[in-house]
């Protein structure tokens, strides 16, 4: 059990949350009233509260991810990123389940379109895992061993991988189903011979 909670494991999901997070965070900051349009679709606010709500997370979603890079700073952080992806992970299921799957997560960047599934539900499921290993390990008696300076480094660059990995799978869900099912049936035709 102590291995889940070896220097380097801990600092890769520090730097995959903390991206995340300032990812998510600028994406919507780049088109507010694009985003703004996406809280009020989700039909979980009332209306009053949906601009406050829109203009607010994204500095949130920042500064979350900023306190999750920082010592003094990484568990209330942590703690925060598992409520906010809590209630993401909810408001989709709630969606979903009314069967509103063709709108937008409005996750990362507002210009790519990422519909509602329950791999939105699971993916957030993964990240609140991260956060709560992050949050343990900070108890010392949870400490695997000592960090050492080859331990930041892998630590970082597995983190920076691994968002990068991330950012790629959520780029392919904003793939239209239609053009891959057009493609594989194109593919599937056999080329005609000559007579």
């Amino acid at each position: 059990m102590h291995s889940l909670f070896d220097p380097v494991i801990v600092l890769a999901a520090q730097v995959l949350l903390a991206l995340v997070f300032i990812a998510a965070g600028i994406g919507k900051m780049r088109d507010w009233g694009q985003f703004l349009g996406l809280v009020q679709n989700y039909r979980v606010l009332p209306r009053y509260a949906v601009p406050a709500v829109a203009y607010a997370l994204p500095p949130a979603e920042c500064a979350i991810g900023a306190g999750l890079l920082m010592a003094q700073t990484r568990t209330p952080s942590a703690l925060l990123a598992a409520v906010l992806l809590s209630i993401f992970a909810v408001t989709i299921a709630v969606n979903v389940l009314r069967g509103r799957t063709e709108i937008d997560c409005g996750c990362f960047r507002t210009s790519l379109k990422q519909r509602l599934s329950w791999w939105l539900v699971m993916r957030n499921l993964v990240l609140i895992a991260l956060t709560l290993v992050i949050v343990v390990a900070a108890d010392p008696p949870a400490a695997a061993r000592a960090t050492v300076w080859v331990d930041s480094v892998s630590g970082v660059v597995a983190g920076s991988v691994l968002f990068g990995l991330y950012a790629a799978a959520n780029l392919l869900g904003t793939l239209p189903a239609s053009s891959s099912k057009a493609s594989a049936a194109h593919h599937a035709q056999p080329e005609q011979g000559h007579a």
